[in-house]
């Protein structure tokens, strides 16, 4: 039988964070990508793949932002739990 260990929990909480950091960054690099690349098949006018490039680093940050809070709640959620069981744990008298 496993025995529980806290530690585990921490660390699964520290790399959910990491990631949500790192989604910001990375869905706003994608999303400037993409514009970019749209408009410029779209239009290859420069004053176009700039907005373009705008816009799609505008919708990837909004995007990435929303993935970071996912994953910081499922964070929360886990230290949550593991209060909980350090709160209800029997202790040794």
């Amino acid at each position: 039988m496993m025995n529980y260990d806290k530690k585990i929990i921490q660390e699964f909480a520290e790399k959910l964070y990491a990631q949500a950091e790192l989604a910001v960054v990375l869905y706003t690099v994608v999303g400037g990508l993409f514009g970019t690349a749209g408009s410029k098949i779209i239009s290859g006018h420069n004053l176009i793949v700039v907005i373009g490039a705008v816009a799609g680093a505008i919708i990837g940050f909004a995007l990435g932002r929303e993935r970071a809070l996912a994953l910081k709640v499922q964070a929360q959620t886990a230290l949550c739990q593991m209060q909980i069981e350090e709160n209800t744990r029997k202790k040794d008298a």
